[in-house]
């Protein structure tokens, strides 16, 4: 029984310590209270797309999602390897979008796009 009660206190312990708030975040530590986010973003690196890269876009619509279906490529499971309790398929993803030599995609309904 004392066991127990040692048990019980260690947990409590550990569960209280572990709700602590956190004052600051370590992203933001050396800025003021002032700092604009437009001064933070003129510092953003802009990303270039190559030939080859892998893009996942999906066009999504609140009023009519049937408008937008037509707009994003069929979805793609994988089969990771099946056991007699599981089938073995991984969750569904979007079939991406590849840039070609010229820096375009082929995009559904729209054609190619820079």
């Amino acid at each position: 029984m004392k066991s127990l009660s040692i048990y019980a206190v260690g947990i409590s312990a550990l569960l209280f310590s572990a709700c602590g708030s956190y004052q600051k975040v370590p992203y933001f530590q050396d800025l003021s209270d002032t700092t604009e986010v437009s001064a933070l973003a003129a510092n953003v690196e802009l990303l270039k797309l190559e030939s080859g890269d892998k893009l996942n876009i999906v066009v999504s619509s609140a009023l009519t999602p049937e408008a937008a279906a037509q707009y994003n490529l069929p979805l793609q499971s994988m089969r990771i390897g099946a056991t007699d309790t599981n089938l073995g398929f991984a969750p569904q993803t979007t079939t991406p979008f590849y840039v070609d030599t010229k820096g375009d995609i082929d995009f559904p309904v729209l054609g190619k796009i820079r």
